[in-house]
């Protein structure tokens, strides 16, 4: 869940289809890139659609995996 339109649509007809208790919502934001507002917005909605979720950031092991990657113009 990224706090914007498409995941949020996403999660809300997984708990139409599934029920909340059957949705689990994975938050990861990379601190680097990630607004604060937008992985609050995904934490809310999680929170109001009553599923579980966890927050975890992934710019620690998106910074390890580039540097085996080679260098090109699509990397930071």
């Amino acid at each position: 869940m990224s706090g914007g339109v498409d995941s949020s649509v996403a999660a809300c007809l997984a708990v139409n289809a599934l029920a909340a208790e059957q949705v689990f919502g994975l938050i990861l934001p990379d601190s680097s890139v990630t607004p604060k507002n937008d992985t609050m917005d995904a934490e809310k909605l999680a929170k109001k659609l009553g599923i579980k979720y966890k927050i975890i950031q992934v710019g620690k092991a998106k910074d390890q995996i580039l540097r085996y990657l080679p260098n090109n113009n699509f990397s930071s």
